[in-house]
């Protein structure tokens, strides 16, 4: 454990030199000025007393806003996560490393860790935020809008640690598009199960990432569930964490019968 932790935390403190933090603050900044003209709006709605008008419309905001910032944040775990192998490749730095009692399965997780940490921060950011615009508007946060919250959070693990394993064996800008793709290539298989590729579309289904029934975060505020069905909803979320464990465990497998070329 003391090998991991010490190659996460130079994991993160290489994130936090990456040029594409100025690319988070910008992104910061557009959603913030996104969001100060419907914030406007809806102070104004609720000056005037149109209750309803101002669940809607914030329920709408909190949607579009979390539903950006969570993708920001896979994609920063995507383009962070595959540069990892390849820039200790190209920098020879990985020979002093893998010298020492380091396996290349602890150098993939600690890699992994050092970007997901980041990455959680940056969407825990975004959560609070959405919490206290949710207090400023007196809107109650159910029980969804919490595994909405979770399930954010396991798809920023997911493609982190997809994006680390891919980025070891294919180039940084594949592997960052291979790591976004695959939380959503059961969805898609799922529309082609009963077409001309059935069979294919069936096998990818079951090989890729469950697929979550329902968006719990539009569930969470733009629509009234009758009967919702919280202990599927858990096992799609568990069954997803264990997935990208296995994506690390199988990764490490494979880099540590792969032949390191440097850069």
């Amino acid at each position: 454990m003391g090998n991991i932790r010490v190659i996460a935390g130079n994991a993160f403190r290489e994130v936090l030199h990456e040029r594409i933090i100025y690319s988070v603050f910008i992104i910061t900044l557009v959603l913030a000025t996104l969001v100060s003209s419907p914030l406007t709006l809806l102070k104004m709605a609720s000056e005037a007393g149109d209750l309803e008008i101002v669940a809607q419309l914030s329920g709408k905001l909190m949607t579009i806003v979390l539903g950006v910032w969570s993708y920001a944040a896979m994609v920063l775990g995507a383009i962070l996560g595959a540069a990892v192998v390849p820039n200790e490749l190209k920098s020879k730095t990985i020979v002093t490393v893998l010298s020492r009692p380091v396996s290349r399965g602890e150098f993939l997780l600690g890699k992994w860790l050092g970007v997901a940490t980041f990455v959680l921060i940056y969407l825990l950011v975004g959560i609070v935020a959405a919490c206290a615009l949710a207090a400023y508007f007196a809107m109650g946060l159910t029980s969804l809008f919490w595994l909405a919250a979770v399930g954010m959070a396991i798809n920023c693990i997911l493609v982190s640690g997809s994006s680390v394993v891919f980025g070891a064996f294919f180039p940084k800008g594949v592997a960052s598009i291979l790591a976004l793709i695959l939380p959503g290539v059961g969805a898609i298989a799922d529309n082609f199960r009963d077409g001309s590729f059935g069979l294919v579309a069936e096998l990818l289904y079951y090989v890729a990432p469950a697929v979550m029934p329902v968006s719990l975060l539009d569930a969470s505020f733009t629509t009234q569930m009758l009967d919702p069905q919280y202990g599927l909803y858990c096992a799609v979320l568990a069954e997803n964490l264990l997935y990208a464990g296995a994506v690390l465990l199988i990764g490490a497998q494979l880099f540590s019968r792969y032949e390191v070329r440097l850069g």
